[in-house]
């Protein structure tokens, strides 16, 4: 997990001074900052790869990078799910 105090997207066209920036490393971890943020009234933005020009992301809040969580590492065959 990092945390840094400032995001912008790829081409600095957005940008916000966040309480934090986190990379969550893992469904469980996302699940985990956003419990914590609700607790705490905080709003959370995820954010991928920031390759959007609108102001989908800027937040006072946390913004959350999910940029590490991809790809199906399993998948139930008995009840049709992918697994991530």
């Amino acid at each position: 997990m990092s945390i840094q105090t400032t995001w912008s997207n790829w081409a600095g066209t957005q940008s916000c001074q966040p309480e934090a920036v986190i990379q969550a490393v893992s469904v469980e971890h996302v699940s985990e900052i956003v419990a914590d943020a609700t607790k705490r009234g905080i709003s959370v933005r995820p954010v991928g790869t920031g390759h959007s020009f609108a102001p989908l992301v800027p937040t006072e809040g946390i913004v959350l990078d999910i940029s590490a969580i991809s790809g199906i590492v399993d998948i139930d065959q008995t009840a049709a799910q992918a697994l991530a």
